[in-house]
């Protein structure tokens, strides 16, 4: 068992070696290491669900949450996967901490497709 996980984690790692991952983004900003993104997704996941609530009742208030909703997971993919292109030097605890995030990662999607959706009938209403 433990030979297959060593193997799965060098061909892991040989994959990513190929990808070329730049150093600025497109804006010219550094781009984030692997503690900075966790602790952005953290918070940004925090501030979803929290504001999610908030959500009012009238046309604008709805489009304008569905939008943040759509905006905020698509930043929270980002997010999880530029900590895992960062971290893949050996499997150590720094993997506890982001495996709840890339559990998240279908819930994200869905919600990403759920808002579209709702986006969409508030729109063409």
């Amino acid at each position: 068992m433990i030979n297959i996980n060593k193997n799965f984690h060098n061909k892991f790692k040989l994959y990513f070696k190929k990808i070329k991952i730049p150093k600025k983004s497109i804006f010219g900003f550094k781009v984030l290491n692997y503690n900075q993104s966790i602790i952005s997704a953290y918070l940004l996941l925090t501030f979803s669900y929290l504001l999610y609530i908030k959500f009012g009742s009238n046309k604008l208030e709805l489009i304008s949450g569905y939008l943040f909703l759509i905006i905020s997971n698509i930043s929270l993919i980002i997010l999880i996967i530029n900590a895992l292109s960062k971290r893949i030097k050996k499997f150590n605890y720094r993997y506890l901490v982001i495996m709840p995030l890339v559990i998240h990662l279908p819930l994200s999607l869905i919600i990403i497709l759920e808002s579209n959706i709702k986006l969409f009938k508030i729109i063409n209403k």
